[in-house]
């Protein structure tokens, strides 16, 4: 009887045709994983795994370019840092990631010279500021050969930004494919993983002894995924820099609750939301990542602006709403919790409590590091303010992070580096203003809709937008612009805008016709409307309005008179 109701339920919340791809794409990540296992214990089987792997994904994108390019993105997700798998010649080591990034420059190009297919470079605005964006790079480079910088940091610190090459597939991609199902279809699972992983990882060692689990342990840091440290108790912090997209996508649900407040509650629709939410929000409180936090606090608190503004939000759905969020982080810190004490008996609570979350936002080791970062670093940006020091520039602070400190000659914990924990002033200080107006006014080009959409209540763009908000501010504190696994948010976030955009305007085209027809016996009608909306879908948000008034009034004056009426 259990398993009939069960069966049911699942049929009810569940679409047909998804628990199989779900399934089979659960599989294919653990798949990956136990692939990255094998090629970390047996680098010739590694090399062979990556080469199969790059020539697979090439095939793949040749055939369905947005097939390929979600699977670049859930790379970023499943794969973190981007070492997972790695071919290693001799002394030479090159990423999976690596590898991934040059098979798709070989496409772009492809697609550039051969086919000429790329809209980017069609698109007017967008295709200058682009072009803008890769001379802020080229400015970047130049100043720091200038400078003298060493070679070896100067390639490792552009490195990184060349992801930025990728972006006319990821708009290229989101045209091929409108509706983006394989977004759904892979990255929903990917996320679904890196949870599972996350879950099981931070079981793992708060119940089994920590030399027993060292092989693990030094796979997960090896390969870059992330980083798991003792904190208190039998409690462990379980980081990944690609759990940022789990901090987004818990951000995006609790927007979604908000924009859709007013709607009817559709449960078949709701509980795999919330569910969805409560899954990526025990991530983001695993993680113990104080920039997650507050990133995901600022953006929440800036998304009630416009409805407090304007008085679209009535104090009733605000509580409601309060008490929503309350209760699912409050579920998703008790989860965390319990898993750390699972087991017959149960253990005593000891430290694995709520202290460990609330000691998180008081300062320690690595929160005085960064702090002790900001002084050294803001004296080398204002040395060269407007010119930029170029990739590659270095500083020299003193860190308080013990791990650090071990590492340093004779414990001093005097560190030289390229890589900074502040992201703006990161980027500041290679590009100077000037190569930061072209990358930065590239960023706001690509994702302004959104913003601009979100004002006039538009859910979808108003759940982007709140995603944008905890993005950037993430980037204040921990930096994520200058990688490929920020920069690939920054790219999917605009090539979905880009779809957004057209099928809205389409939306607008649509109701024209539609009015046009109903009013067809009018000499003027809504034709002029339309007509504007088809070129480029220009003033796409005020065309259907315009035009929907116009009908009824033309029909109204139809109807009364007989006698059709220019109206436009």
């Amino acid at each position: 009887m259990t398993v009939w109701y069960l069966s049911q339920l699942a049929k009810r919340f569940i679409p047909k045709n998804y628990p199989g791809q779900l399934v089979l794409a659960l599989l294919s990540f653990f798949i990956f994983d136990l692939l990255s296992w094998l090629g970390w214990q047996y680098v010739w089987s590694g090399n062979i795994i990556v080469i199969i792997l790059v020539l697979l994904w090439y095939l793949v994108a040749c055939r369905s370019l947005s097939l390929g390019v979600t699977l670049l993105l859930t790379e970023l997700i499943v794969g973190s840092f981007g070492h997972s798998l790695s071919l290693v010649l001799g002394d030479f080591t090159v990423s999976l990631r690596i590898l991934l990034f040059l098979a798709a420059f070989t496409l772009l190009i492809w697609c550039l010279v051969i086919k000429r297919t790329l809209v980017v470079f069609k698109s007017g605005r967008l295709g200058w500021w682009y072009l803008t964006c890769l001379a802020a790079l080229g400015w970047g480079s130049a100043v720091a050969l200038l400078r003298g910088h060493g070679l070896a940091d100067f390639f490792l610190d552009l490195n990184n930004y060349l992801y930025l090459l990728l972006f006319p597939l990821y708009w290229e991609a989101a045209v091929e494919q409108k509706s983006l199902t394989w977004w759904r279809y892979l990255l929903l699972p990917a996320l679904g993983w890196l949870a599972f992983k996350t879950i099981i990882t931070l079981y793992l060692f708060s119940h089994l002894d920590t030399f027993t689990l060292l092989p693990y342990y030094q796979w997960w840091r090896q390969t870059g995924f992330g980083e798991i440290t003792y904190v208190s108790g039998n409690f462990f912090r379980v980081f990944s820099q690609s759990q940022i997209y789990a901090c987004l996508a818990s951000v995006a649900g609790l927007a979604y609750l908000w924009f859709n407040r007013n709607n009817a509650i559709i449960w078949h629709k709701i509980l795999p939301l919330y569910f969805f939410t409560w899954v990526n929000l025990i991530v983001l409180l695993a993680s113990l990542s104080r920039s997650f936090w507050l990133g995901s606090t600022v953006a929440l608190v800036l998304m009630f602006v416009p409805a407090l503004i304007y008085r679209r939000a009535s104090a009733n759905n605000l509580l409601k709403y309060l008490l929503t969020v309350f209760i699912l982080i409050i579920s998703a810190a008790g989860f965390v919790i319990f898993v750390t004490r699972v087991s017959w008996p149960l253990p005593p609570l000891g430290e694995a409590n709520a202290k460990i979350f609330s000691e998180r936002l008081t300062s320690e080791p690595a929160g005085q590091s960064r702090l002790k970062l900001l002084g050294p670093l803001w004296q080398e940006v204002t040395k060269h303010p407007l010119m930029g020091s170029g990739f590659g520039a270095t500083v020299t602070y003193y860190s308080a992070d013990p791990r650090i400190v071990k590492s340093t000659a004779g414990g001093s914990g005097l560190v030289t580096t390229y890589a900074f924990e502040w992201g703006y002033l990161d980027m500041w200080l290679k590009f100077g203003l000037i190569g930061l107006f072209g990358i930065l006014g590239f960023f706001i080009v690509v994702l302004w809709p959104a913003f601009k959409y979100w004002w006039r209540e538009n859910s979808k763009a108003g759940i982007l937008a709140v995603v944008i908000l905890a993005f950037l501010t993430i980037n204040l504190t921990t930096p994520y612009l200058n990688h490929p696994l920020g920069l690939g948010v920054i790219m999917a976030m605009a090539a979905y805008l880009s779809t957004f955009a057209e099928d809205h305007g389409r939306q607008a085209v649509d109701e024209c016709e539609w009015w046009t027809l109903r009013s067809s016996k009018s000499e003027g009608g809504c034709f002029g409307a339309c007509l504007s909306a088809r070129q480029g879908f220009r003033q796409k948000d005020n065309e259907a309005p315009a035009c929907r008034q116009a009908g009824k009034s033309s029909e109204a004056s139809f109807n009364q008179s007989g006698k059709a009426k220019t109206l436009l």
